[in-house]
């Protein structure tokens, strides 16, 4: 954690204050939860975010996934600790509050790169990461491709050529040869082949 942490401090480009107070928090609850021999102590099963509170922290999240969220601004909308909060949005959904939005804004850059003319950069900016550059180590840390890639991919499911054949009334065939072939099911990206 602590390496993360000075990876962080030390970095050209910062993944934001979410990540580091997420690190910082982990920091904190591993020493606390650590005895006296170092070994870790007993703890009790945390309960999940009620779905009630959980929808509103997603519909916050989802609202303002462009701004900069904070652990303080999300435990806020639950009214419990930030302690509290990370331990329950941990068992109500499997992933620390940094990790959501993070996977909510690919999500919301896979969407915007589907559709033609928006420039990469403009996604970046409107998902919520601090730069293209930001975005595009995502892309590759997380779906093994650059954003450029995944909309080759993800124009060439939706044009009209198939099997290196055009469709009747098309006279050119699009770049479906992308170094990377992208399986998009239902509009997500869900395996690469």
């Amino acid at each position: 954690i602590l390496v993360m942490l000075t990876a962080e401090m030390e970095a050209e480009q910062p993944l934001g204050m979410l990540y580091v107070t997420s690190l910082m928090q982990a920091l904190v609850t591993r020493f606390v939860l650590l005895d006296s021999s170092g070994e870790p102590a007993s703890t009790a099963r945390v309960s999940p975010l009620p779905p009630r509170i959980l929808a509103r922290v997603r519909e916050k999240i989802e609202a303002d996934l462009d701004a900069h969220l904070t652990i303080t601004s999300l435990a806020r909308e639950t009214g419990y600790s930030r302690g509290h909060f990370l331990r329950m949005f941990h068992a109500a959904t499997g992933l620390t509050p940094h990790q959501y939005v993070l996977d909510t804004r690919l999500r919301r850059a896979q969407e915007f790169l589907k559709q033609k003319g928006a420039r990469i950069v403009d996604v970046a900016l409107s998902c919520g990461f601090s730069s293209q550059s930001h975005m595009t180590s995502v892309f590759r840390q997380r779906l093994e491709m650059t954003p450029a890639e995944f909309r080759r991919s993800a124009q060439c499911q939706a044009s009209p050529w198939k099997r290196g054949r055009p469709a009747v009334g098309t006279n050119q065939r699009p770049d479906c040869e992308p170094q990377h072939r992208v399986q998009v099911a239902g509009g997500m990206l869900l395996t690469r082949g």
